[in-house]
């Protein structure tokens, strides 16, 4: 198991510390995580932001909900309005591979497992098979 310690959680200035949900992802030694409305992309190892990426959820700063999946070289979100963005894990820029509409508003942490993605929204539960078979 390898353990992440960094030395910018207790300085405000420092994006890792204004999380309020949900869990970051780390892929490589990039952090992705959700701050207010932004998804930003952070250094692991130093707290430095490498970029930051606007209008992938709807809801008001204070309220703001994506749920990441970690996917290898790439990252599959869920946000509030039940869009599923799936974007590469690129820590020089943000770069949208593609987006549908899988559900309606939420604040779900999906579940993934052989190839199918389980979410759900206030009225349905829903399983897409990512792999296509």
């Amino acid at each position: 198991m390898h353990v992440l310690y960094l030395d910018c959680i207790s300085n405000r200035a420092c994006p890792v510390s204004r999380i309020f949900q949900p869990s970051p992802v780390l892929i490589g030694d990039h952090l992705y995580i959700l701050v207010k409305k932004q998804v930003l992309c952070v250094n692991a190892k130093t707290g430095k932001e490498t970029w930051a990426q606007d209008g992938l959820v709807t809801s008001s700063p204070d309220k703001g909900f994506a749920s990441f999946l970690g996917m290898g070289d790439k990252l599959l979100l869920l946000n509030d309005a039940g869009e599923l963005i799936l974007f590469k894990a690129d820590p020089a820029a943000y770069g949208e591979i593609s987006r549908i509409q899988a559900c309606g508003k939420n604040w779900c942490h999906p579940a993934y497992a052989d190839g199918k993605l389980l979410l759900r929204d206030a009225k349905n539960l829903i399983c897409l098979d990512l792999m296509g078979k």
